[in-house]
């Protein structure tokens, strides 16, 4: 899991996968919204940086 950053009290959290036994080889991170200062986090979307699931 990255460090979280904020706007606010808006929060968004990225998180990594490992290498083995994960989605897309750990290359692809879910992304969490806080809405609430990081008291709850709910999921957002997939962040594809090297955009492995279009391929």
């Amino acid at each position: 899991m990255e460090v979280p950053t904020f706007e606010g009290s808006q929060g968004t959290l990225l998180v990594n996968q490992g290498p083995s036994d994960d989605y897309q080889g750990g290359k692809v991170m879910a992304s969490y919204i806080s809405l609430d200062d990081g008291a709850t986090w709910t999921f957002a979307n997939l962040v594809d940086p090297d955009q492995l699931m279009g391929k």
